[in-house]
């Protein structure tokens, strides 16, 4: 099912239902960003909608936004030390 949201300059944009979701949790719409399809009678708060029609969302851990933020540094704290001189780069997220 095709959707439409209203973007920050008051636009119409056309979304799936997943690229919805995709644009929720990395926050470029939020539960008060407009959105409509044709099954609805008005355009509703995101918000109002998505425990109807797309699901629950889930808030990211701490570990996903770091994995997001910075992979490179997130693959490294997994990979075994070939010695103990390795010098090494992490990355956290102050909450």
């Amino acid at each position: 099912m095709q959707w439409y949201y209203l973007d920050q300059n008051q636009r119409q944009v056309e979304a799936t239902e997943e690229e919805l979701q995709d644009l929720r949790m990395r926050r470029v719409i939020t539960d008060q960003t407009m959105i409509w399809n044709e099954t609805l009678p008005e355009w509703v708060e995101m918000g109002r909608a998505l425990p109807m029609q797309l699901g629950q969302y889930e808030e990211p851990t701490k570990e996903e936004i770091n994995d997001l933020i910075n992979p490179l540094a997130t693959a490294a704290e997994k990979q075994p030390s070939a010695n103990s001189s390795d010098t090494r780069v992490y990355a956290s997220v102050v909450a």
